[in-house]
C-alpha cells in the first residue's frame, strides 16, 4: 500500500514500504548509537544548554546586575530563543522529516535556502523595529541579532548528525555552547554587558559546527534548488506557524504577568517554574530523536508507534508530575530561597503543567508524522486560545495562583487532544491497512 500525503494538508513524506525499507536499509550504513543512546545523547547535549542557563549564567547574573537589566536580559533572551526555535528550529525539523524522501531520490539538501530566508527576515525585522522605536540601541539590536543568528545556525547546523544517528556530535556542539557560556560570565563586567554569556557560548558553538561541517560531508547541503524545495518550504511554513503558537503561548507568561499581576509576580512565578521546565531535558530530546526515526518510516507503522507513545505518555504522566514537583521545591529552596513561601502556593500547578507539557512532548513526533499539518495547527490554536482565556479568567479570580492553574488546564487539555487524536490515527491507519 501506498499512501501520499501532499501540500494538500498532509506532510509530504509518506512512500510505500518498500521504498521505506530501502531508506531503512541505507541508514542503516551509517555509524549509529542506537535509538535509547541517540535518546540519551540528545538529552544530554539538550541539558547542557538548559542547565547552563537555568542553573548557571541567569543566578549569576541575577547577583551581578542591577534588576531592571536582569529582567530586560530575560525578555531579551526570551525574544531571541523564540526565534530560534521556529526559525531555526523548524528548518531542522523539516530536515529531518523529509530525510527520507530525499534519501530515497538522492537529493541534497537545501534546507539551508529556508534558513537563509529566516536569518533574512530577522534581520529586516531587527533593523525596522531599531528604526521604529526609539528606545532600541543599534548597539542593543546587534547583539540580539548576533545571539539570534548564530542560534538559528548552531540549531539547524548539527542536524546532519542527526539525521546520521551521530548525536555525539550533537553533544560536542552543545558543550562548546556551555563553555563559552561559563567563560561569558566573567567578561559580564568589563564589557558592562549582560548578553556576553549568551554571545560567547553561540559563537563557540558555531565554530565547532563549521568544523563538524568541514570534516563530515556525509549529507550533502546546498543552497542551490532542488525539486523537493517547493514542499519542503511548504512544510516548513506550516510548522512554522504552529511553532510560532506554541512557542508564543510557551513564553506568553513571563510577557503578560507583569500588566496581570506584576513584577513581584513573574519573579515567584519564574522561581517556582525555572526548574520544572528542565523536565524538557528528557522529553524534549527523546521527542527530537523520534522525529529523527519516523521521517523514514512508512504510514504501516502509525499504529504501533502511535500505541507505544500514548501509552507511555499515560504512564509517564506520574512520574513526571512527582519529579517535577519535586523539582520546583529544590529550585526555590536552593536557587531562590526569598520567594519559597509564595512559590510553595505555585507548585502543584506548575508541576501538573510541566508533567502534561511533557508528555505532548513524546506524542508530538507522531503527530507531526501522521497527522495533517492543517489539523496540528488547529490543535495548537485550541491550545493557544484556552491558556489565555484560562489565565485571564483564573489569574482574576485567584490572583498568582490562578494564573498558574489556568497554565496547567492549557497544557493539559493539548495532552489530551493529542491522546485522543493518537488514538483515532492509529485505528484509521489499521482499517486502511485492512482494506
Amino acid at each position: 500500500m501506498s499512501t501520499t500525503q501532499d501540500g494538500g494538508g498532509r506532510n509530504s513524506l509518506s512512500c510505500s514500504s518498500r521504498s521505506a525499507g530501502k531508506v531503512a536499509r541505507s541508514m542503516a550504513s551509517a555509524p549509529r548509537n542506537g535509538f535509547l543512546g541517540a535518546i540519551g545523547l540528545n538529552a544530554v547535549a539538550f541539558a547542557l544548554v538548559i542547565a547552563v542557563q537555568q542553573l548557571i549564567v541567569f543566578p549569576a547574573l541575577s547577583r551581578i546586575v542591577s534588576v531592571t537589566e536582569f529582567a530586560a536580559t530575560i525578555l531579551f533572551i526570551t525574544l531571541s530563543t523564540v526565534l530560534v526555535n521556529v526559525l531555526g528550529g523548524e528548518v531542522s525539523n523539516v530536515s529531518l522529516l523529509r530525510h527520507g524522501q530525499r534519501a530515497l531520490h538522492e537529493l541534497p539538501w537545501d534546507s539551508p535556502r529556508l534558513l537563509l530566508g529566516g536569518m533574512t527576515l530577522v534581520t529586516t525585522g531587527a533593523a525596522a523595529a531599531t528604526m521604529v522605536f526609539a528606545p532600541i540601541q543599534p548597539a542593543v539590536t546587534a547583539q540580539f541579532l548576533a545571539v539570534t543568528l548564530l542560534g538559528m545556525a548552531r540549531v539547524f547546523g548539527s542536524t546532519p548528525e542527526k539525521a546520521s544517528n551521530e548525536f555525539h556530535l550533537v553533544v560536542v556542539v552543545h558543550g562548546a555552547y556551555a563553555v563559552g557560556a561559563v567563560l561569558g560570565l566573567s567578561l559580564v563586567g568589563p564589557l558592562r554587558s549582560s548578553i556576553v554569556p549568551f554571545l560567547s557560548a553561540e559563537l563557540l558553538a558555531v565554530a565547532v559546527v563549521v568544523v563538524v561541517r568541514l570534516r563530515r560531508r556525509a549529507i550533502r547541503l546546498t543552497l542551490r534548488r532542488t525539486e523537493d524545495f517547493s514542499a519542503a518550504r511548504r512544510q516548513f511554513l506550516q510548522l512554522a506557524l504552529v511553532a510560532i503558537l506554541m512557542n508564543t503561548v510557551a513564553y506568553l507568561d513571563r510577557l503578560v504577568i507583569v500588566p496581570l499581576l506584576g513584577a513581584a509576580a513573574l519573579s515567584a512565578y519564574y522561581a517556582a517554574s525555572a526548574l520544572a521546565k528542565s523536565l524538557s531535558m528528557v522529553t524534549n530530546p527523546a521527542a527530537n530523536a523520534l522525529l529523527a526515526r519516523v521521517g523514514a518510516v512508512g504510514d504501516e507503522r502509525a499504529t504501533p508507534l502511535f500505541s507505544k507513545a500514548s501509552r507511555l505518555a499515560v504512564i509517564g504522566w506520574g512520574g513526571l508530575f512527582t519529579l517535577s514537583l519535586a523539582l520546583s521545591v529544590a529550585g526555590l529552596a536552593v536557587l531562590y530561597p526569598v520567594y519559597f513561601e509564595v512559590g510553595l502556593s505555585l507548585v502543584v500547578p506548575v508541576a501538573v503543567a510541566a508533567a502534561s507539557g511533557s508528555a505532548s512532548d513524546l506524542v508530538r513526533p507522531l503527530i507531526m508524522r501522521f497527522v495533517p499539518t492543517s489539523r496540528f495547527l488547529l490543535f495548537n490554536v485550541a491550545y493557544a486560545l484556552v491558556f489565555v482565556v484560562s489565565i485571564l479568567v483564573f489569574s482574576s479570580l485567584w490572583g498568582l495562583v490562578g494564573f498558574a492553574w489556568g497554565g496547567a488546564l492549557a497544557r493539559t487539555t493539548l495532552l489530551t487532544i493529542y491522546l485522543v487524536q493518537a488514538r483515532y490515527a492509529a485505528r484509521l491507519s489499521s482499517a486502511a491497512i485492512v482494506e
